[in-house]
C-alpha cells in the first residue's frame, strides 16, 4: 500500500487543518521502529509534544495525536471523537 500523503492523490481536506503529528518526511527515518517486518513512525503529541505513539509507515497518511495527559488536563481536540486504545505503560 502506498503512502498518498506524498502524492497528488492525498486529499488534505480529510486533515481537518490539524497538524501531522509525525516528523517532515525526511527525518521520521532517524526515529523509525521495527517490531518484526513492520516498521513504524514515532507519533508526537500535538500539545507536549512528546513521543507517545507508533505507527505504520505503509498504512498511515497522516496522524494527529494528543496523549491521555493533556486531554485529561485541557480536554479533546474541538471537532475530535476520543478512541479508547489498549493503555501501554
Amino acid at each position: 500500500m502506498p503512502n498518498l500523503s506524498r502524492t497528488r492523490w492525498w486529499d488534505r481536506q480529510l486533515e481537518f487543518e490539524y497538524p501531522d503529528c509525525r516528523l517532515p518526511y525526511l527525518d521520521r527515518e532517524k526515529v523509525q521502529v521495527q517490531r518484526g517486518r513492520v516498521v513504524f513512525d514515532m507519533v508526537y503529541c500535538a500539545d507536549c509534544g512528546a513521543p507517545k505513539a507508533l505507527a505504520p509507515v505503509e498504512a498511515t497518511t497522516f496522524a494527529f495525536f494528543v496523549c491521555n495527559e493533556c486531554v485529561a488536563k485541557k480536554g479533546p481536540p474541538a471537532g475530535c471523537v476520543e478512541v479508547e486504545g489498549p493503555k501501554v505503560e
